[in-house]
């Protein structure tokens, strides 16, 4: 594609920019058919029933059975500290590399390159295994293995001289290269769970709890004529089931910054989220399935909130109501209260509203303040 511009005075300028197609991104997605999507539950082990669905244009499905399964990656990771997904990001990504090997294992499968060599054992030509152990973490190896497979060649391996396969483009010749490599003892294995399948952990009862999960899946596909093969990611995030206040989606609420030094009977630095009468803050795609309660962290003090109610609401601040809590201001009242609210039963996921309702009808009324709010299993509000 050609982009002419020409200016006010008639000069022109032109670049010129190659598009490639013939190859569609793969669809992924994941389905929890038993768990809650949103959370995992602190009193009990994570229990999950889960699918990778793959399609692709070229490709096929996974459903189809035209999709190899062992080149979905599959990994799920627990992280004791924070959110941060750079870690298990890394892990997964070492796999999806031998993922993509898998291609150039179904190019050697279709070429005469087996009448030479084997991935173990002695041929006319070095074992694909010697092979990837002589250049394991040389990062010229790639270009040049795939050149030698193009071209041909000898002199690495002794005077046997290596047929040049001109049929071979360089693309697919990097492409069985990268499975070569694979096979070295310190390569990245394959995927270590199926695309289908159930996953059980206790890490969070036995870590930090306040940790999350990160179940990552990906696919690559194996690439057209002109565009090569393209990849496709989906990670799903699995959280303690109570939220920080100040960490909601979208609202209207003022957050405040509380020094424990500057505030008698709180122990640690904290944010809270200024609960004003008519304002709301969210929390956005919370999965319901499971859950029974709401329990809320609420701060009262005399001469300064004035007390009255928090309602829970699905998916607008007028959206259906599922429970509220009453919160009293009394002359002495003072600190944190953590009222229980039960909800109505609600499955899949909704934007979840949390709405304070003065005594009064005034925009200046500050009915409390909110440390976090927390989503209670079934098991628990039993």
């Amino acid at each position: 594609m050609e982009l002419t511009v020409t200016d006010k005075e008639g000069k022109e300028s032109s670049t010129t920019t190659e598009i490639k197609v013939g190859n569609e991104l793969p669809q992924l997605s994941w389905a929890i058919n038993k768990g809650n999507q949103t959370f995992f539950w602190p009193d009990q082990p994570l229990n999950l029933n889960y699918a990778i669905n793959v399609s692709d244009v070229e490709d096929g499905s996974l459903t189809g059975g035209t999709i190899d399964p062992s080149r979905v990656i599959v990994s799920f990771d627990y992280l004791p500290e924070g959110r941060d997904k750079v870690l298990a990001a890394k892990d997964h990504a070492e796999l999806a590399d031998a993922s993509i090997g898998m291609i150039g294992k179904q190019l050697i499968a279709n070429s005469d390159c087996m009448a030479c060599h084997k991935e173990a054992g002695e041929s006319i030509g070095p074992a694909y295994q010697k092979i990837a152990q002589r250049y394991q973490g040389d990062e010229t190896a790639r270009d040049m293995l795939a050149g030698k497979i193009v071209q041909g060649g000898s002199g690495n391996w002794g005077e046997v001289a290596m047929a040049a396969h001109p049929g071979i483009s360089p693309q697919q010749a990097a492409q069985m290269v990268d499975y070569i490599l694979s096979l070295s003892d310190d390569a990245p294995r394959s995927s270590q769970y199926p695309p289908q399948g159930t996953y059980t952990s206790r890490s969070h009862l036995e870590k930090n709890p306040y940790g999350s999960y990160v179940l990552t899946a990906s696919y690559t596909d194996q690439g057209g004529q002109a565009v090569g093969p393209l990849s496709v990611q989906q990670s799903l995030l699995l959280r303690h089931p109570r939220i920080e206040a100040e960490d909601y989606d979208e609202g209207q609420a003022m957050k405040f910054p509380i020094k424990a030094e500057d505030t008698p009977g709180i122990d640690e630095d904290m944010t809270i989220v200024v609960g004003q009468h008519g304002k709301s803050f969210m929390f956005r795609d919370i999965d319901l399935t499971g859950v029974a309660a709401i329990k809320g962290q609420f701060g009262l003090a005399p001469g300064i909130t004035k007390g009255g109610t928090v309602e829970y609401r699905l998916d607008a601040p007028d959206g259906e109501l599922l429970g509220s809590a009453k919160l009293e201001q009394g002359v002495t009242t003072m600190g944190f209260k953590e009222p229980i609210t039960t909800i109505n039963e609600v499955s899949g996921k909704h934007d979840i509203y949390v709405v304070f309702v003065g005594e009064k009808d005034d925009e200046e009324v500050l009915v409390a303040v909110v440390n976090w709010i927390e989503f209670i299993n079934q098991s628990e509000a039993i």
